[in-house]
């Protein structure tokens, strides 16, 4: 773990995270542009990056980043270690470069999936995005490649909440910014296939 500091224009900015040099400069550089842009810098701003939020909060000398314990509770708990946090969302910028698919809409980690339950015990699934019905809603649809058919019965389904899919299928968080059409193969948790709303493959 190792604590990095940097100048967002004028502002001082820490955190604190278990990841690459390279990693660590990226992420600053992200800050700074926002800073630059919008000047997020503030204390107590919440800011969102793809589906990931951080929060901004003043300490001595500057600001300190935190993040959603996504975890633990990421609802009420912050925390200061951001290594899962900046994974994630590496994650889910090297899938909409190497794809070209940019979000339609803004997806957050605290928002829900419908889940096949089958999925759970399910090695390889798919992620397919739909069209978002209420707030909250993600639009995304987890099922299993094992599934035979589609079931009418409500009991096979169930909403979980993106962030819980670390527990059973972590690679499934790269793709959650997917646009309405597109599906995702994962096997094994490594993602093996990415369709786009045409049916073209972009990714494999």
């Amino acid at each position: 773990m190792k604590d990095y500091q940097f100048q967002a224009g004028s502002k001082t900015v820490r955190f604190t995270a278990d990841i690459t040099a390279d990693a660590a400069k990226f992420f600053e550089e992200l800050l700074t542009d926002q800073e630059r842009k919008y000047g997020i810098v503030a204390d107590g701003k919440r800011i969102q990056i793809l589906s990931l939020f951080f929060i901004l909060s003043a300490e001595k000398g500057g600001f300190r980043v935190f993040a959603p314990d996504y975890a633990g509770n990421p609802a009420e708990d912050m925390i200061s270690d951001l290594t899962l946090s900046i994974q994630i969302l590496g994650q889910q910028l090297f899938i909409m470069q190497k794809t070209g698919l940019a979000p339609q809409d803004t997806v957050s980690l605290l928002d829900t999936a419908v889940v096949r339950r089958t999925v759970q015990t399910s090695p390889d699934v798919y992620l397919m995005k739909q069209e978002r019905k209420k707030n909250h809603d993600s639009g995304l649809y987890l099922g299993s490649l094992s599934d035979h058919g589609r079931s009418d019965n409500p009991d096979d389904y169930t909403v979980l909440p993106l962030y819980s899919l670390l527990n059973s299928h972590p690679a499934a968080l790269a793709v959650v910014g997917l646009p309405v059409g597109a599906i995702a193969v994962i096997r094994q948790n490594e993602i093996v296939g990415i369709c786009d709303q045409d049916g073209k493959e972009v990714f494999r």
